[in-house]
């Protein structure tokens, strides 16, 4: 399994605002406001082949993206994967600006 373009596949056109991985024991930070360049060096470090059998863990972390979902990497018994979290949408009883207290 390619680990970028595992996450390539997660992400579709969604862009990456920041990130914190570990990828078979490197460490790679993808600052706020990165360049082209270093986003495009933060995924040559991820194109690398791996067994998520035989390496559990190889791959750990957090992927914020600019639409304000992110990714975390779930680590399972036998297979890791990306699971994208989203804000959950406000409901229409709160946006109407009144306090309410139910019983």
């Amino acid at each position: 399994m390619n680990a970028k373009q595992e996450l390539l596949e997660v992400i579709e056109d969604l862009q990456v605002k920041c990130a914190t991985v570990t990828f078979i024991g490197k460490v790679i930070l993808l600052p706020l406001n990165h360049t082209i360049v270093e986003y495009q060096s933060f995924l040559e470090v991820l194109d690398e082949e791996y067994d998520p059998q035989a390496y559990g863990g190889a791959i750990e972390g957090t992927i914020w993206l600019t639409d304000e979902s992110w990714l975390e990497r779930e680590q399972g018994r036998y297979l890791s994967k990306w699971q994208v979290w989203e804000i959950p949408p406000i409901p229409p009883d709160l946006w109407d600006g009144s306090f309410e207290v139910y019983s």
